[in-house]
């Protein structure tokens, strides 16, 4: 079967009307929930915000779980330790921040295990800590554990994921996917949105996708104009919309293959 993705324009909306900061969910409710100030602030259309009670000040909300067995919400504090929250307003503090651990340019995803569904496991990728490194950096997570592991790569692995601007990563077609901006590999310059970097193994080993799954190539172009700044989000009828700043354009694409009904 045919796996390209599909791509095509959809909309055009107005420029400065996509807005960042939004790392996750309101368990229970689907608020969207966004630091700023180090205090947490709630809304149920995106336009009017509210801030919530809660003594905790925070740094930045740095990953989420929403699923059917699972709500939890992940940050952290001022202080700079690890916090936890089923609710948003009641957060334990779950120790303190190594220095390695990535603070910019975050981006989680989380799904549930295919051996036990009561199980959701998160995979957090940023900007690696070390400017000099060329490499992201990525950490997991089971909710049943009490804290983050990070994948270190060594300096003669080539099955990384590139250190790129302003990244994102996905879990998608039963795999993950990386992409963004800019960036270098053994001394090579990446442009924007060429490619995707794929992972199998839940974040352990990456490599460029070469087939099948592809961007536009008015992409770079889009990324370049957006000053880097673009929104992205996978619905439930596996479609990847790349919303982008500026020009106000939204795209989407499916692998080919995730659009027809799975057969006995």
């Amino acid at each position: 079967m045919n796996k390209k993705v599909k791509w095509g324009i959809i909309i055009f909306i107005g420029a400065g009307l996509i807005g960042g900061g939004i790392y996750s969910q309101l368990p229970k409710t689907n608020e969207e929930l966004a630091a700023a100030d180090n205090d947490l602030y709630c809304s149920s259309d995106g336009k009017s915000w509210s801030k919530m009670g809660t003594n905790t000040k925070f740094e930045k909300l740095i990953a989420g779980v929403h699923s059917e067995h699972n709500c939890k919400l992940y940050a952290i504090d001022t202080n700079n330790h690890f916090m936890e929250s089923t609710d948003a307003l009641v957060w334990d503090t779950n120790g303190e921040v190594p220095a390695n651990f990535p603070k910019n340019q975050l981006s989680y995803t989380a799904y549930p295990l295919v051996t036990n569904k009561f199980i959701d496991r998160m995979v957090l990728m940023g900007e690696n800590p070390i400017a000099t490194d060329t490499t992201s950096t990525v950490w997991t997570r089971l909710t049943t554990e009490d804290s983050w592991a990070d994948y270190p790569t060594a300096a003669y692995d080539s099955f990384y994921c590139p250190k790129l601007a302003n990244i994102a990563m996905i879990h998608y077609n039963d795999q993950l996917y990386a992409f963004g901006g800019p960036g270098k590999s053994f001394g090579k310059d990446i442009p924007a949105f060429s490619r995707f970097y794929g992972s199998t193994d839940q974040g352990i080993t990456w490599k460029p996708v070469s087939r099948y799954v592809f961007f536009p190539t008015e992409f770079t172009d889009l990324y370049n104009q957006a000053d880097g700044n673009y929104s992205y989000v996978v619905d439930k009828n596996n479609f990847l919309w790349i919303i982008w700043s500026r020009s106000g354009e939204v795209w989407r694409g499916r692998i080919n293959k995730l659009g027809f009904d799975s057969k006995e």
